[in-house]
């Protein structure tokens, strides 16, 4: 239960306007990854603990980084 607490806070924090330039710094590095190996386990581990803290910054961020529906 603890680790949710920490990874809600992250993605909360993540995706909240104030932090806006790390946001874009990670969504450069997602939309990096999956151009490069679509089906990278850190990239879709990642994807996967955002989607379960939460699933909407996970949709989000995916549509950002320009990721297809398939890797979320």
């Amino acid at each position: 239960s603890i680790a949710r607490t920490v990874l809600e806070t992250y993605v909360t924090r993540l995706t909240h306007e104030k932090y806006a330039s790390t946001y874009h710094k990670v969504v450069n590095s997602l939309k990096t990854m999956f151009h490069a190996k679509p089906d990278s386990p850190t990239l879709l581990n990642f994807v996967a603990l955002v989607k379960w803290a939460s699933p909407d910054a996970a949709t989000r961020l995916c549509t950002d980084a320009g990721m297809a529906e398939s890797a979320h």
